[in-house]
């Protein structure tokens, strides 16, 4: 289980993070507002992703590996 998640993975700061961090097999959760742009990076890095705004934090919506 992935114990790192990346809130706001498809911005600027958090692509790079994301990407490294799946390049080293660290496997993070992917996370953010916009659940297409998650939903394509994680497709793309074949890490799994949740979708949620910042003020839901505490009930994040899984989104599965695709």
């Amino acid at each position: 289980m992935p114990d790192l998640l990346i809130y706001g993975s498809y911005g600027y700061t958090g692509s790079l993070i994301a990407r490294e961090d799946a390049r080293r097999g660290v496997d993070p959760i992917l996370a953010g507002r916009d659940a297409e742009a998650v939903s394509d990076q994680a497709g793309e890095l074949g890490l799994d992703a949740r979708t949620f705004g910042a003020e839901d934090a505490a009930t994040p919506r899984r989104r599965t590996r695709t």
